[in-house]
């Protein structure tokens, strides 16, 4: 399994909160905040591939759809040629 860019920030936040061991409640605070911070970043990096993954998708359709018309259009091009060879 690979680390985004976003696992390992996240990972450096909650080694960082892990670290503070003077004062608990201060230690616990940063911890919280430092888990709702990943996990806000874990949510918008998931968003952002959802993005990606759906133009992407998106692309394919309009490629796939102009590719159809490439054909249609070179096919009516041939058959014109062809009805002109026999007229």
């Amino acid at each position: 399994m690979s680390f985004t860019r976003f696992d390992r920030t996240s990972l450096r936040i909650i080694l960082a909160a892990t670290k503070f061991r003077f004062d608990d409640d201060i230690s616990q605070s940063f911890l919280s905040i430092a888990s709702k911070f990943s996990a806000i970043l874990y949510s918008l990096h998931r968003s952002c591939n959802r993005q990606i993954l759906l133009r992407g998708r998106h692309h394919r359709i309009l490629r796939s759809h102009w590719r159809e018309q490439r054909l249609r259009q070179d096919q009516l091009h041939q058959d014109q040629l062809h009805h002109r060879r026999d007229s």
